[in-house]
């Protein structure tokens, strides 16, 4: 990986982690309260339904960070030693928490609520989407490095 690509990836990391903060912060209470004014029959999901979207916020950041710290890695060399699992480990978690809080949020909207129509669909089962995707690429990567680190002490054994 070349030193352009890992500046480009850590400038999308920033982007990635500000915005979300953002979303967290403001765009997320700001919303749930205009929505609570404009209707007051769903004036009570605001404050869960907020809690889930900064949640899976959260767990975004914490692939943000992660992957950060696994492109230190590979800018040291370092990328196939065992404290890179702590990484992947944190992905994958942060990746499970995410498909959970999108999955929990798409059952309540479509199945308890009755509320939000295709939109709801197409949006909340993006989000499972994206974050079970995620789960499975650290998970596939996961058992890469773990083959990788294998084969590269296989030699300095013999």
């Amino acid at each position: 990986m070349t030193s352009e690509t890992r500046a480009i990836f850590r400038v999308m990391l920033v982007a990635l982690f500000l915005g979300s903060a953002v979303a967290q912060i403001w765009i997320i209470p700001v919303t749930a309260s205009s929505v609570a004014d404009r209707y007051p029959e769903v004036e009570s999901l605001a404050v869960p339904y907020s809690t889930l979207a900064i949640l899976g916020f959260l767990a975004l950041q914490v692939v943000a960070v992660a992957l950060w710290r696994l492109l230190g890695r590979i800018e040291t060399g370092r990328f196939v030693e065992s404290g890179t699992m702590r990484w992947l480990h944190a992905i994958i978690a942060a990746s499970t928490v995410g498909a959970c809080v999108s999955a929990a949020a798409f059952w309540h909207v479509v199945f308890v609520a009755q509320a939000g129509g295709p939109p709801a669909l197409f949006i909340l089962g993006g989000a499972c989407a994206v974050a079970l995707t995620v789960l499975m690429l650290a998970v596939i990567q996961r058992g890469l490095l773990k083959q990788t680190t294998t084969a590269h002490r296989a030699p300095a054994a013999a």
